[in-house]
């Protein structure tokens, strides 16, 4: 990695805010959250750090992680719901409801489902780790 000098600036003053971050074969791909902006995803170069790409997901993506053979990006969703990407072209190929605000995502180790917490809201709220999404027929 370039030295902090050379890296990129994220500015919460502007109202944009790192929610997570995944390096993987030398990229990053980071989930940006904003009020008064599009939340994005983004893929940058992990030696120049330039953004290579980006993507609108619409408000508050809560978390990210890969698929073990890092195929697909999984990001959870503060609006209900858990997006799945196709990590290469940052294509959206699935949004799935869910019925609470989705905090945290996670691939199970043998690739074969997504776990995530479900949160009733973001303060002293109970939180429930559920099965989400079944990799194989993305249901």
């Amino acid at each position: 990695f370039p030295s902090h000098d050379s890296g990129m600036k994220i500015d919460p003053v502007l109202g944009i805010d790192l929610r997570d971050l995944i390096l993987y074969d030398n990229q990053l791909y980071l989930a940006l959250s904003s009020k008064t902006y599009p939340s994005q995803l983004l893929r940058v170069d992990g030696e120049t750090l330039t953004v290579q790409q980006r993507v609108n997901i619409g408000a508050f993506p809560d978390g990210l992680d890969l698929s073990p053979d890092g195929k697909y990006l999984y990001v959870s969703h503060q609006h209900f719901d858990l997006h799945v990407y196709e990590r290469q072209s940052l294509k959206q190929l699935l949004r799935k409801p869910a019925t609470l605000w989705v905090s945290g995502v996670t691939a199970t180790a043998d690739g074969q489902s997504v776990a995530a917490l479900l949160v009733r809201n973001a303060i002293n709220s109970d939180k429930d780790l559920v099965r989400l999404l079944d990799t194989h027929t993305f249901s």
